[in-house]
């Protein structure tokens, strides 16, 4: 997201971060994606407090080892499966899998969304740079 990345965005008490997270912490603990306790924000709840900061995010990721889709719980949670399947966040995105058989379960979660991209094998930055530049929404 645009401003995102800004150094001023994570230093200081004004840190928008900073700020959001302090007082979310003070009302107590946090639950995942898959209703088990997180010691800190969810992916989600962390977009949905850019976007209330005016910081509009591009709604596209990459996943780099999808594994079979699932969101999972505790060790297993996958933020960016759970991104892609909670329809209310609206995502898209690139997700890359070098398993055969979890790739056979990637195919048959997002096989028919044309707004999620699959790649089946490994990868290197230089390979998944390209993938990306070649599926991303442009604007």
């Amino acid at each position: 997201p645009e401003g995102a990345c800004n150094p001023n965005n994570f230093v200081g008490a004004a840190s928008m971060w900073h700020d959001a997270l302090l007082r979310d912490k003070a009302t107590g603990s946090w639950r995942d994606a898959s209703g088990a306790f997180a010691q800190h924000l969810e992916v989600q709840h962390v977009l949905m407090k850019l976007r209330s900061a005016g910081v509009e995010p591009s709604n596209f990721l990459v996943n780099l080892g999808a594994a079979d889709g699932t969101c999972g719980w505790g060790s297993l949670y996958d933020p960016g499966n759970c991104l892609l399947l909670n329809k209310q966040m609206n995502m898209s995105g690139i997700v890359f899998e070098g398993d055969s058989v979890n790739f056979e379960q990637l195919l048959k979660l997002y096989g028919r969304r044309l707004n999620v991209h699959l790649r089946l094998g490994w990868t290197t930055p230089r390979l998944a740079v390209r993938d990306v530049a070649a599926v991303k929404p442009r604007g």
